[in-house]
């Protein structure tokens, strides 16, 4: 099936609010297929879709990103670390693809870029003395998002909408990350998936952008 971009919105959304309403209904490994489908459609959009700088590349980030779920939902606490490592080099196929495709950007927008790293130092320093053996791959992960944020600063015309979905998935990657190492915070996980498929969608939706007026 050759997907153009609105099948791809949608189908997207069918998905992850299909997933979100058997989150409500009760937790099922099974659920892992449905979970990884909204991003493995984005991952097949871009396959097919090569007209992009680097779109293969972002392809395979998407592809990681549908592994990441798969890990996180059948064992979050087991299969962190094969989760973590997912989404790394999910972010690092964001990154290039960002970079490949960047535009001059006003100063006021380059500004923006300030933003994921102050939330980045501020997170680091609070989980920092926490992590414990996991210190190296969360601060590698740490990384790799920051500059993922930055990167997607310069992405797409006004309004940057892989910059909005890149903020929005540190945010839920920050939920998860206080939940594990500071505090739990009892009744995140909606928020944390919710979060989640709104930074991806925009990650995807903002990266078909890129080349627009």
């Amino acid at each position: 099936m050759n997907l153009t971009a609105r099948s791809t919105y949608l189908l997207y959304w069918v998905f992850a609010l299909a997933f979100l309403g058997l989150q409500l209904i009760g937790h099922y490994p099974a659920g892992a297929a449905l979970k990884a489908t909204p991003a493995l459609l984005f991952a097949a959009f871009y396959w097919q879709n090569p007209r992009l700088p680097l779109a293969r590349v972002l392809a395979v980030g998407f592809l990681c990103s549908a592994a990441g779920d798969v890990f996180l939902h059948l064992d979050r606490q087991a299969l962190f670390v094969q989760g973590l490592a997912s989404f790394l080099v999910a972010h690092l196929c964001y990154v290039l693809f960002f970079v490949r495709n960047r535009r001059r950007v006003s100063f006021a927008r380059g500004l923006l870029a300030l933003i994921p790293i102050a939330v980045s130092g501020i997170l680091t320093g609070i989980l920092y003395p926490r992590l414990g053996a996991l210190t190296v791959p969360v601060i590698l992960y740490i990384g790799a998002i920051t500059a993922m944020g930055v990167s997607s600063v310069f992405v797409g015309p006004w309004p940057p909408l892989a910059y909005l979905g890149a903020l929005v998935f540190t945010l839920s990657d920050s939920l998860i990350a206080w939940g594990k190492f500071v505090d739990p915070l009892p009744g995140a996980l909606p928020v944390i998936l919710v979060t989640y498929f709104l930074g991806n969608f925009g990650i995807g939706w903002g990266a078909q952008r890129a080349n627009a007026a």
